[in-house]
């Protein structure tokens, strides 16, 4: 996602769940953050997951990644709508996400262009968006 400033999350949320990917949107930093779903790690990691916006950190570009964090707000702010008025029986691919960034693979999540996974030495997989 190279400009979330001008992304409509809304509009990309509804075609996610027309391909039946309920994962969240988070942002990294320290440590992962799911804007706007503050109980993410209590009740949601193990059945939807999370994609990260890559090239989003605690350091680097302050206006990227305000406005990243602003679109992942927006966007799990519909999926959660969503989610609030149907019942999901099926696991979205990755949905036993559950990955602490540090800076080393936000590092290299920003050389990569284009979607691709990382696979951590669990086998666990993470998606990108670039």
């Amino acid at each position: 996602m190279p400009h979330p400033e001008t992304a409509n999350p809304e509009q990309d949320c509804r075609r996610a769940i027309g391909r039946h990917d309920l994962r969240f949107v988070g942002v990294a930093g320290y440590a992962l953050d799911v804007p706007g779903v503050g109980d993410y790690q209590a009740r949601y990691w193990k059945t939807n997951g999370v994609k990260v916006i890559a090239r989003t950190s605690d350091v680097g570009d302050r206006a990227f990644n305000e406005a990243a964090r602003k679109y992942a707000r927006r966007y799990n702010a519909q999926l959660l709508k969503y989610l609030s008025t149907h019942r999901t029986t099926k696991r979205p691919p990755d949905a036993e996400l559950h990955v602490t960034y540090n800076i080393f693979r936000n590092f290299w999540a920003g050389l990569f262009k284009g979607v691709f996974d990382l696979r951590s030495r669990f086998g666990v997989t993470v998606s990108v968006l670039i």
